[in-house]
């Protein structure tokens, strides 16, 4: 097949693909052209839009868009010379093809669906046909579409019409859909769309087959086996709430997460170990094992969203651009023929009373967990900011800056009058995004061996907290004695204090391997102009930045405040980092 240049007698016009990237990116622009020409048709602008819909979706065939240079495209759909008809949209995935006519109307304007409908119905058969002539593959399967923009939505009668004629009609709610399916998905919303359009339609001539153990419940038969990833993407189905679907139980999925997953994933050690529950809309069939009712192989249809997913999308779909979909295999909890409602119930269920694993106890046992994995730079980084902290709350030396039992960590609680206030995430989470002991450039990482590394850690960190508790000024004191009611002491006053004690650190260069007495003497000279400032604040002011610390990005610009009132002390000090944040600011 070649591409960019004619397509001989089947189709007319131009197809361009994903290893044509030059061709392939300049389509791509035309979504953004549009302010650049004001002529620009309504229509045209729509169909662009829908062009870069499918482009966006990963589809790596598709229709050059009309232009000087390029005709418009057409695809033979019977015998005579000018059986051709113009399409609007084209694209294709393997043996997925999918033809979009686009429909739109500026002022609303009403759309004759019966004709649209009877246009195509009349040359589906021929378009199907030389589209599969042309690729020499008679497995590819068409799917016809009637996309709408601005126009009135279809009535009974023209959806029944649009289902027996086997041709999708969608709207403006399903184009605002999609943008956020791609918008979390990427290339994987190819899933989303095959499981709206061919709901039902059979992909595959072997069903999948796997080994299963059946079980019965007071009401429902269920079964549990392992499945391949691509295998279950390619069936199921998400009943995500949007306008087309209000009643629907899952929630959009988070493009956040799905990364995460991704990323958790590219560690081949990592693994799932909690079921995906699904819901059988379509028949399966159990063949048990002679002797027995319980155990054996069940055979899973082809069937586009014959499959719904109950539970554990995001795991799912966090398979959908890593390649080990294709290897690991996923434990499964699958019921069959629940209603919508009984799925519904059974969601909320799960996600109501399913807790989730405190971030406290994750940072509290990553310290023994990753101990021995040093070759995982990012899990022995972790490993270090837990036993660094774990040292903090429960050495006896740190009773002195009253650290010791003030954090709540799971595996040591120390016995108090009151209650410990600070979090063991808060103070890892800092260190941690702070990378004073990150395998490249953190400041405090020296020594080869845990240990080593952690104590050298710990008491330069505990040094600096001496250094500001040893404070000359009364409300500084104050504020300290008051512990999570004053700020320095509290969640988000701490946090604020380990970003100034990073840049600090930093500053010192090689002077972090002081002695206790002239460390502590080092940094008074930049703790000065900054507890001189808490000082003069009054309780008001003092309240006010510990509540508008709860959030990061106050944080941040606490910070560089803090470090700029350093800087007049200490001239230079930070003065790279206070400038890029200053620019940023002006824009």
């Amino acid at each position: 097949m070649i591409f960019g240049e004619c397509l001989s007698d089947c189709f007319k016009g131009e197809l361009i693909n994903r290893d044509n990237t030059k061709a392939f990116r300049n389509e791509y622009d035309i979504r953004h052209d549009h302010s650049s020409d004001p002529n620009k048709k309504f229509d045209v602008i729509f169909e662009d839009d829908i062009w870069c819909l499918f482009k966006d979706m990963g589809f790596s065939e598709l229709n050059r868009r009309k232009s000087p240079d390029c005709v418009e495209f057409k695809i033979r759909y019977g015998k005579e010379d000018d059986d051709f008809k113009q399409i609007d949209v084209f694209a294709k995935e393997e043996n997925e093809a999918f033809i979009i006519e686009c429909k739109s109307s500026e002022t609303g304007g009403a759309l004759d669906y019966h004709k649209v409908l009877n246009e195509y119905n009349e040359k589906k058969q021929g378009l199907t046909k030389y589209i599969r002539n042309y690729y020499n593959n008679t497995d590819i399967r068409v799917h016809y579409i009637i996309w709408t923009l601005n126009c009135p939505k279809p009535g009974k009668k023209e959806r029944r019409k649009g289902k027996k004629v086997d041709i999708s009609i969608l709207n403006d709610d399903h184009y605002s859909f999609f943008l956020e399916v791609i918008e979390a998905m990427g290339d994987s919303s190819q899933f989303t769309l095959f499981s709206i359009i061919a709901q039902g339609k059979e992909f595959g001539n072997d069903p999948i087959v796997v080994e299963a153990i059946r079980g019965m419940t007071a009401d429902y038969a269920y079964f549990m086996f392992n499945m391949k990833p691509i295998d279950l993407l390619r069936i199921a189905y998400v009943h995500h709430r949007n306008p087309i679907q209000e009643r629907a139980y899952q929630r959009m999925m988070q493009k956040a997460k799905i990364n995460s997953i991704n990323t958790f994933l590219n560690d081949s050690t990592n693994f799932f170990g909690n079921n995906i529950i699904i819901n059988f809309s379509e028949d399966v069939e159990f063949l048990p094992r002679k002797g027995t009712l319980s155990t054996g192989l069940l055979e899973i249809p082809n069937l586009y969203a014959s499959v719904w997913i109950i539970d554990g999308q995001h795991r799912l779909f966090g398979y959908a651009k890593n390649p080990r979909k294709m290897e690991d295999y996923i434990p499964v909890l699958a019921f069959k023929d629940l209603s919508e409602n009984k799925q519904g119930e059974l969601f909320v269920t799960i996600n109501k009373n399913q807790k989730a694993v405190d971030a406290n106890l994750l940072w509290d046992i990553y310290g023994e967990m990753y101990k021995d994995a040093p070759e995982n730079k990012d899990k022995y980084h972790r490993c270090l900011i837990s036993n660094v902290v774990n040292d903090m709350n429960k050495k006896k030396s740190w009773e002195k800056v009253d650290f010791y039992g003030r954090i709540k960590i799971p595996s040591h609680q120390v016995n108090r009058d009151d209650l410990p206030h600070l979090t063991m995430t808060t103070i890892c989470s800092a260190l941690l995004k702070t990378k004073l002991l990150h395998h490249q450039d953190g400041i405090l990482r020296r020594g080869d061996e845990l240990k080593e590394i952690v104590k050298f850690a710990e008491t330069r960190i505990r040094w600096f907290f001496e250094a500001i508790m040893e404070s000359s000024y009364d409300n500084v004191k104050r504020d300290w004695e008051q512990k999570d009611e004053g700020f320095i002491f509290s969640n988000n006053g701490i946090v604020v204090i380990i970003y100034v004690l990073n840049h600090i650190l930093r500053d010192y260069k090689t002077d972090i391997s002081l002695s206790r007495d002239k460390f502590k003497e080092r940094s008074q000279q930049y703790l000065d102009p900054l507890l001189q400032k808490f000082n003069n604040m009054t309780d008001y002011e003092i309240e006010e930045w510990k509540v508008e610390c709860s959030s990061e990005g106050v944080r941040k610009t606490k910070m560089y405040e803090l470090l700029m009132v350093i800087e007049k002390s200490v001239p230079g000090f930070a003065r790279e980092e206070i400038k890029k944040w200053q620019d940023k600011k002006k824009k």
